[in-house]
């Protein structure tokens, strides 16, 4: 079995705050979980508690990956979290578009529908006696007419009737600005912290991609080494603090305590990298 030293694991921990980040992330949950309002229905504070249930298993995901040596794996669920946390905050930004939310997870249950279409076209090819061949026809005939039917309620979203990546964010932006960059453009990339993203990656000797080059967001590379740490810790730290500012805020939720204590934390390690 595959096992770390117990030395570098104290030494991770004690190095980078794991106890104390552990313990503001629960605190979090716990705040929001004590007095946020929740919804069934698709309407923004269902979305809210959405992206904030995201964040959360997001950033325990990335401690317990990056607290045990595993900084690569810590680095690619960072950027996960760094791209929901760039469409909060465009979401946030248009949240006056009232039909913005339902079409939020009418997007979930599409991909849904479109993997289980997938899913049950490839049983039916591979079934070799007619009454399954016939009952996985049936099914996959009811998931059509669910697409068809969503793709009938949103279709004056739809640029020549396909469901293009963000399509659910409606009129708030262009059609050629709907990726990822140009979502990114609009929101986060003019604060600090995030513009230097890839500054600070390059200045540490990291892979990474402008995202004005390709379009798709940048892809950084993090290794096992002091600043390897350093990014995915502060990148996925500073992505949660923003999804949670968005939530609180709207619910009324004080967060600027434990988000001061996180900035305690972060803000010397960047400054550690950006010298």
């Amino acid at each position: 079995m595959f096992s770390i030293d117990p030395q570098i694991l104290k030494s991770n921990s004690q190095r980078w705050h794991y106890q104390e980040l552990c313990e503001l992330v629960s605190a979090t949950e716990e705040r929001f979980s004590e007095i946020a309002a929740k919804s069934s229905e698709k309407d923004y504070q269902a979305l809210l508690t959405d992206f904030f249930g995201k964040a959360v298993l997001y950033i325990k995901e990335i401690y317990t990956l990056l607290y045990n040596g595993f900084a690569d794996g810590a680095m690619t669920l960072a950027g996960e979290l760094f791209e929901a946390s760039v469409l909060l905050s465009f979401i946030e930004k248009n949240k006056n578009d009232e039909g913005i939310a339902e079409r939020y997870f009418d997007n979930i249950e599409l991909s849904s529908i479109v993997d289980s279409i997938k899913l049950l076209s490839f049983l039916k090819d591979g079934a070799t006696d007619a009454e399954t061949r016939t009952g996985l026809e049936d099914a996959v005939a009811r998931k059509q007419r669910t697409y068809s039917s969503l793709k009938t309620k949103h279709i004056k979203f739809l640029s020549d009737g396909v469901f293009r990546p963000y399509w659910w964010l409606g009129f708030n932006l262009e059609e050629n600005e709907k990726s990822f960059s140009g979502i990114l453009k609009k929101t986060v990339w003019e604060k600090t912290l995030f513009k230097h993203i890839y500054n600070m990656s390059k200045h540490a000797g990291h892979n990474a991609v402008n995202p004005y080059e390709n379009g798709e967001g940048a892809v950084i590379n993090a290794d096992p080494s002091t600043e390897g740490f350093q990014i995915p810790l502060c990148f996925a730290t500073a992505s949660f603090v923003n999804v949670s500012k968005i939530v609180f805020m709207n619910d009324e939720i004080a967060f600027a305590d434990i988000e001061d204590r996180l900035n305690k934390i972060t803000k010397p390690i960047f400054a550690e990298i950006w010298k």
